[in-house]
Order: C-alpha cells, then structure tokens, then sequence
C-alpha cells in the first residue's frame, strides 16, 4: 500500500469518528455538518396524563392513575413476576411456620425511604397494623389482602412475624401491598387522614420530586434505590381533565405515554402518529352455566355448546380484536402453564355428536333433538343490554349455536334485570366477566361454598382452591393449578370467551422497552427516553 493511499484510509477514519460524537451528549449523524442543524438530542423528560387525583397516601388511595403511580414509589414485602409468581421485594426471603399458621419475613438491611431513613420491621408492622385499624371504619383497596392476619410482631429490626386466622388465606402473593415509613405518621390514626399535600415517602426505584395536585407530579430517579435496575429519567405526571383527549398532545410533542382499555381504541389512536403495544388484562369475558339446570347438569352438553362456539369471531367483532383466546378462566399462562393446549376449536358435528351422548337425539323426525321424556333443548343466553359488546358476542353464539339441532333465544336485560335473573338462577347461560385481583384467588366464581353464579360445586376442585391460598411453595403451587385447570377443562362451569388486552401507546421517538403488565403498567420503564 503506497503512502498516499494510507494518508487517505487516516483521513476517512479520522473523520468518522469525529463527527460519531458531539459536545453535551449530543450525537452527529456521520456524514453531516454540525452547522446543518442535523443533530439528534436524547431528553430522559418522560411526560404521562393523569386524571383528577383524590390522594397520593397509598392507604387511602382509590384512584387507578395513582395506583399504578405509585407502584415506582412504593414497595410491597413482595412483588409479581409476568406469570403472577411472587419474588422477592423489601422481603429477602419468608417461611411458614407453625403447620402454615405463622409466617415470618427476613427484611432487607439495604433498603432507605427516599428521606435517608433506613427501612426496618416496625414499618411493616406499622403498615400491616394500620390497615387493620382501618379496615372498618375507612377499607383500603388492600384490605382484603390483611383481613386474615390475626396478629404481627417484630423479631429485632429485620424480621416481621405474622400469624394467621386461617390456613386457606395466608399465600404469599397477598403480601404485595406497599409498605409505608411509621416515622412519617404521628401515630396510626394519622394514616386514615386524607391531608393537602401529602408527600409520598417510599422506598421505590423512583421519588416524588414535586407533587401539585392541579398540575403535575414529578418523579425523579431514587439514587439509592437498593435493586439492580436503576431508573435513568425523570416521570412527570401532567394532570389532565380526560385522558382519551390527551392523546392530542402527541401531535404538539407533550405527551410520551398513554394507556387505554376502551374496547374501540382504534379509534382513538388511528389517526395519531404513535406506536400502539397491546398487552393482556386481568379482564375475562365468559359464558356461564347454570349447572343447576337440569339440561346443563350433564357437561356433556355444556362441552357441546362450548364446542359450537367460535371464539376467533367473537374476539374480532365483538371486542374489535382488542382479546386472546384462552383455555380457562385464569390469566394466560398463569404460574407459567400453558393456557393454550386445551382451546375448543368450533366443531358443530363434534358438538352435535356430544348431545347424542348425553341422551338428545331426533326422536320424532323433526329438526330438534329431545331427551327420553320428548322434551327439546331451548337455551336462552341472557345478557346485558347495555354492554354493547356482550349483546354483539350473544349473536355471535346464538348464530352458532342455531346450526345445532336445539332452540336459543337471546335474553335482553338491563343491569338490574340482568344481576336478578343471576341471582336467582333465572338462566341457562349468560354472558358476563370479571376483572380479577392480581392474587388470582378465583374461589368466588368456583368454590361451593362462596355462592358462585354458575351454582356449581366440585368438593375437589374446593380442596385445590384452597389449598393454592395457603402457605405452599410455588412448585406445589403449580402442581395444585394444572390439577384445577385439568377439572376445568373438563366440567366446563365457565367457558372463557376472551380475555381482554388493553393498550399502550407511546410517541415514536420514544426509547426503551414498552412491557406493560396489568397489575404494573410501567414495567420495565426506567429506561425509557425519547429522541426530539
């Protein structure tokens, strides 16, 4: 190689790496002049609407915009992975003790409240001890997470001690709950009061930095916060009279981060120039049935109906394709078990051959099949009259169900005629849901002695229920739930229509992993940035 062309081969190098990096963090597209105005800024100003707020005392709190809020502030003894598995938070480690009657926390000793004051087991207590003063007179949204705690106590400054009422409510996952400062409260009847300006004290990977309950509330990065993830910006919570409107700001560059559940939130964000990440909400749609009805009793002919269902058309017009199909009732791929495997594909002659099996067959040369005693299935499918949705998924299933040699009517009621047919089984099916607690105990829509809607009792299946709130490891966890998803799958007392996805949308130079999860929508954000 001559000298001139090595002089050259210095020159090209020499340039591109001095115009790879400009002053302030400010990076140059290579290739261009500095003088051109073309340079690419990195602001770590994270801009998120809020609404109206009532309070930030995670205690008091019920506002949904300030829960999800203050997840980054606060911290519970333990916190959900994405399959809903509990992990360690300000708990390093817990056991059960005494046959499951007693618990017993190991507490952090790294772990400082955004003031400088170090966490100890007398916040816990405080916490715990607080919810249960209020759980009366003024219930948190926590609440139901203590009522079978029957005392707690503290062993030296790291570990909490607690004892139980009760053996089937006492799972780990119900430690969640956010943990507050005893120092920043004159006693426990200060936590019940809903004070101006009160200023969240956490132990988070964020702090609030300024709270202005008409304008704005800042969070900034916890420097000392004790994880292994650190957060690299700054959250400013704008105040905003409806969220749905704000997605407005985008275009003008105020707004890096929305979310919505509407069903058709297409229209929403269509016209806007964003990016949309759908992710899977604690929201189930199902068909129930009244296993008390004398047709219904048999699961052969709920697994007929189920298997005459076509879910795929129910999720794109009844829900606008805003759903996932799922085998059960409990969130998708809950504790990391496939939800999937066991989906009903739609299948008339399968379904039709399963009302063979259970006794209704053409007896009499007409179009419809009887029992022995001549009498034909007539089904009505009772649902809300106001719930847009469900009215269009009941036509989607009675169409379906009209290729079937039975009878079926659709059930118009409005909220209160609806809630009484449930109430006093004055139904077949209906169409209804839930949006279930991030514990996912699903005793209330399963267990026999919880009164459930479907009146459906399985004195096993009550067993595993209870077994999986009570202090087991989640290896047994897991044993406990595919033995419950293997019943389920089975009787069928709920089909699972849909479950509903909600949405996040972001500005398109945002940067960094978008991860929502339903119970933590800003997952994953403390990297979050975004190019001007």
């Amino acid at each position: 190689m001559t000298k001139t062309k090595s002089l050259i081969i210095y020159i090209i190098i020499m340039g591109i790496i001095l115009t790879g990096c400009g002053e302030n963090g400010v990076i140059s597209i290579p290739g261009t002049s500095n003088t051109d105005n073309s340079k690419v800024e990195t602001s770590t100003e994270i801009s998120i609407p809020i609404e109206k707020f009532r309070s930030l005392n995670p205690i008091l709190n019920k506002d949904e915009d300030v829960y999800f809020m203050e997840k980054l502030v606060y911290e519970g003894l333990v916190k959900l992975d994405d399959n809903l598995i509990a992990i360690p938070a300000i708990a390093e480690g817990w056991s059960y003790t005494d046959e499951g009657k007693t618990m017993i926390f190991n507490i952090r000793g790294n772990v400082y409240w955004h003031d400088g004051k170090q966490l100890t087991s007398t916040d816990v207590k405080f916490t715990i001890d607080a919810l249960m003063r209020l759980q009366y007179s003024n219930p948190s949204i926590y609440t139901k997470n203590i009522t079978n705690i029957k005392s707690v106590a503290v062993n030296g400054s790291q570990q909490v001690m607690i004892k139980f009422k009760s053996l089937n409510d006492n799972s780990i996952e119900n430690f969640c709950f956010p943990i507050i400062p005893g120092h920043q409260f004159y006693g426990l009847g200060d936590v019940g009061k809903n004070e101006i300006g009160f200023m969240p004290i956490g132990t988070g990977p964020y702090k609030v930095a300024l709270s202005d309950e008409v304008q704005k509330v800042v969070l900034e990065a916890n420097t000392q916060y004790y994880g292994e993830k650190k957060a690299n910006n700054t959250l400013t919570f704008k105040i905003v009279p409806n969220k749905t409107e704000a997605v407005n700001l985008f275009e003008i560059g105020d707004l890096m981060v929305a979310f919505s559940k509407e069903t058709d939130r297409q229209k929403i964000f269509g016209d806007k120039n964003v990016s949309v990440f759908p992710y899977i909400s604690n929201e189930v749609e199902v068909l129930g049935f009244n296993t008390n009805n004398i047709m219904l009793k048999d699961k052969r002919v709920r697994l007929a109906i189920a298997t005459a269902i076509d879910t795929s058309k129910i999720i794109e017009e009844a829900y606008y394709t805003n759903g996932v199909a799922n085998d059960n009732i409990y969130f998708p791929n809950y504790l990391g078990i496939n939800s999937t495997e066991g989906l009903i594909a739609q299948n008339i002659q399968k379904a039709t051959n399963l009302l063979s099996e259970a006794g209704y067959i053409n007896r009499d040369g007409d179009t419809f099949v009887e029992d022995s005693s001549g009498k034909e299935i007539s089904i009505n499918i009772l649902v809300n009259s106001a719930d847009a949705s469900r009215v269009a998924a009941a036509e989607i299933i009675k169409n379906s169900l009209d290729k079937l040699p039975i009878h079926t009517y659709i059930m118009l009621k409005d909220w209160s005629g609806y809630t009484s047919a449930l109430s006093t089984g004055d139904f077949e099916v209906y169409i209804g849901g839930w949006k279930i607690n991030e514990n996912y105990d699903l005793r209330f829509a399963l267990h026999s002695k919880y009164n459930n809607v479907a009146r459906y009792a399985n004195p096993i299946l009550d067993g595993y229920l209870d077994l999986m709130q009570s202090g087991i490891s989640k290896e047994k966890k897991a044993e406990t739930f595919i033995k419950v998803k293997a019943i389920l799958n089975e009787e069928i007392p709920y089909y699972c229509l849909a479950y509903k996805t909600y949405a996040v949308a972001t500005s398109k130079s945002l940067q960094g992993l978008v991860n929502p999860l339903f119970f933590n929508q800003f997952n994953q954000c403390e990297d979050w940035s975004y190019i001007k």
